[in-house]
């Protein structure tokens, strides 16, 4: 999603430059990304118009958005982790 999003930021930064014919819009570049991802990774993706637009206009994905919300950063999380791994092989439970 990132990558449309930077092909749409980059076609409308030169919007007054492109021909008519070379614009696309945000269906045709959702449509290129798929077939790319399916030709490079051989995986099917659907990316929707609607979520190019959010993403563009700079609105977080509902993951990143509860992300931000959370109790502990990611470095925190993992060292908890870490810790709990190390409890385990110790043969201690984590709630003590």
């Amino acid at each position: 999603m990132e990558q449309a999003v930077e092909m749409y930021q980059q076609q409308q930064d030169t919007l007054e430059e492109l021909e008519e014919e070379e614009k696309f819009t945000l269906k045709e570049i959702c449509k290129y990304w798929e077939e790319r991802c399916l030709q490079e990774d051989r995986e099917v993706i659907t990316l929707n118009r609607t979520t190019l637009t959010r993403r563009y206009n700079g609105i977080p994905s509902q993951a990143k958005s509860n992300a931000a919300c959370s109790w502990v950063t990611e470095a925190e999380a993992q060292v908890l982790i870490a810790y709990a791994v190390q409890l385990g092989n110790k043969g201690w439970a984590f709630s003590q």
